[in-house]
């Protein structure tokens, strides 16, 4: 059962009650101390902490393997898995080997311009001063390099993370200029290995035609009409030419 009390009680205890703005004015300073350690802490994380710039370039990879042009001898392969052929490049992508060849072209770049080097210049590098206090070596490009790639299409991602955004476009185009080369060297061993393997298939074949001739000269040897026939027809050759020439010389 409900006890009835009078309607003033329940008007002075509701005004008893704090509220959280009163809370709050009552401990201002307490609140505007809290308010200015999280500023501060704020504005030095901004401080002390540098911003990052991210800067992605995009690739697309195709195995090679799949022309007939390495389908020589030893060295026929079939294309592989089109999502193995994408991993595998994304392993090489992020070796230490891409890795040093980036930050040995960042160094070329720098003390070369682009009438020296010509068509080796990287069209998106407007000249040596977009170097000047550029400077990433090997370890800076394996610890902010990131490749990611689809699983669907053999496109890939490059990303490359520095303090500037700047710094971070350079820095993902010459992990792609790297690999490129990598990639072109790789390629040159490939080719030169299937040449190679060519000349020895060739010179096989000739082995094998010399052998070949040696077997039919030795038949012939063997059978007196038949080498008789053969001197036979050689002088007649000889006398077919020799009329030939003679028809030549008297018809103006």
């Amino acid at each position: 059962m409900d006890t009835l009390r009078p309607r003033e009680f329940d008007e002075i205890a509701a005004l008893e009650q704090p509220s959280i703005v009163a809370s709050m004015w009552r401990y201002r300073w307490l609140v505007a101390l809290i308010v200015a350690v999280f500023i501060a802490l704020g504005l030095a994380f901004q401080a002390y902490v540098p911003s990052a710039f991210q800067a992605t370039a995009e690739m697309v990879v195709e195995d090679p393997r799949a022309s007939q042009l390495f389908n020589v001898g030893e060295i026929v392969s079939s294309a592989q898995n089109p999502q193995r052929y994408v991993a595998d490049q994304v392993e090489i992508l992020k070796s230490p080997r891409v890795a040093f060849q980036a930050a040995n072209l960042l160094s070329i770049w720098a003390a070369t311009d682009r009438a020296t080097l010509g068509s080796d210049w990287p069209v998106w590098l407007a000249g040596p001063d977009s170097l000047v206090d550029v400077s990433i070596d090997q370890d800076q490009f394996l610890r902010n390099t990131s490749i990611s790639s689809s699983r669907d299409s053999n496109q890939v991602e490059v990303s490359f993370t520095a303090d500037t955004a700047a710094i971070a476009r350079i820095g993902a185009n010459a992990v792609v200029e790297a690999y490129r080369d990598v990639r072109f060297e790789e390629l040159n061993r490939v080719a030169d290995a299937a040449v190679e393997q060519i000349g020895r298939q060739e010179v096989a074949l000739e082995d094998s035609l010399e052998d070949l001739q040696r077997q039919i000269d030795a038949i012939i040897a063997d059978d007196p009409v038949r080498l008789g026939l053969e001197e036979e027809f050689e002088e007649d050759l000889g006398q077919f030419l020799a009329l030939q020439q003679e028809l030549d010389r008297l018809d103006p």
